[in-house]
């Protein structure tokens, strides 16, 4: 919660940066005391010596990296929309509409869920956990470049579910194949947390690029916000598919070796 008020609060740094410096240490040693605890207990909550098995480790990143990105494009757009013409962009649509908007999320988000069986008999998982980081890539460098007409905005946050469909139902796989049988309760468990961090962390990271960009006395924030933020998230994704492959290859010699 400290390190999420740090990234969401812009004001802090700039009226009170001793306070956002201390929020951030303050999290660094809560973080690391809660390691100490749970590698000390006899019975962890998370058996934190599974991330030293470089697979193990490689999965969760894949998942906080790819939560950063898609979550940081999900607010993005959702907010784009109702933006009142006015401020020189947006199209100024009521919640109705912009509710509208996530249609295309959720029904391409079941498609993408879906085609993930076959994908993975033909291809690696971590293959799939990179194709659905890739999607992801696509919406947020679509929403970048090419936001004019309110069309675009359903047809990035259907590129965007497709991408976390695949992605979503790809990594309990991942992170399965890796993980010891008496351990694959606590992996998930860490795995979902490492995702809820991942989504605060962009959604965080979104309104703290936004805020950033909006010039005294403004009430809405320059276009160049927008843009600024989705190549941040965009950024976020190309590391995670890196990463993605890298973590196709540690699997690959976790299997060869068991």
């Amino acid at each position: 919660m400290a390190l999420l008020l740090t990234i969401g609060q812009t004001a802090l740094w700039t009226d009170r940066p001793a306070v956002a410096f201390a929020l951030v240490a303050a999290a660094a040693v809560l973080f690391a005391g809660w390691i100490h605890h749970e590698r000390r207990c006899a019975d962890p909550l998370v058996d934190l010596t599974l991330l030293r098995t470089p697979a193990v480790a490689g999965a969760n990143i894949v998942m906080l990296l790819g939560g950063i990105g898609m979550y940081l494009l999900l607010t993005l757009v959702t907010r784009y929309v109702q933006t009142p013409a006015g401020a020189g962009y947006g199209f100024g649509v009521d919640v109705f509409v912009a509710g509208l908007v996530l249609v295309p999320f959720s029904v391409l988000g079941f498609v993408g869920g879906k085609v993930v069986p076959p994908l993975r008999r033909r291809f690696a998982t971590a293959t799939v956990l990179a194709a659905g980081a890739t999607a992801v890539l696509v919406a947020l460098a679509l929403f970048a470049a090419c936001r004019s007409q309110l069309w675009l905005a359903f047809t990035v946050m259907g590129v965007l579910g497709l991408g976390v469909g695949i992605f979503s139902a790809a990594m309990p796989a991942a992170i399965l194949a890796v993980t010891p049988a008496a351990e694959t309760s606590s992996a998930m468990s860490f795995n979902g947390v490492v995702r809820s961090v991942g989504f605060s962390i962009g959604s965080a990271l979104g309104g703290l690029t936004l805020a950033a960009y909006i010039p005294a006395g403004a009430t809405f924030p320059d276009p160049a916000g927008y843009t600024t933020a989705a190549w941040l998230g965009a950024a976020a994704m190309a590391v995670t598919i890196v990463v993605a492959l890298i973590f196709r290859r540690t699997t690959r010699r976790a299997t060869a070796v068991s």
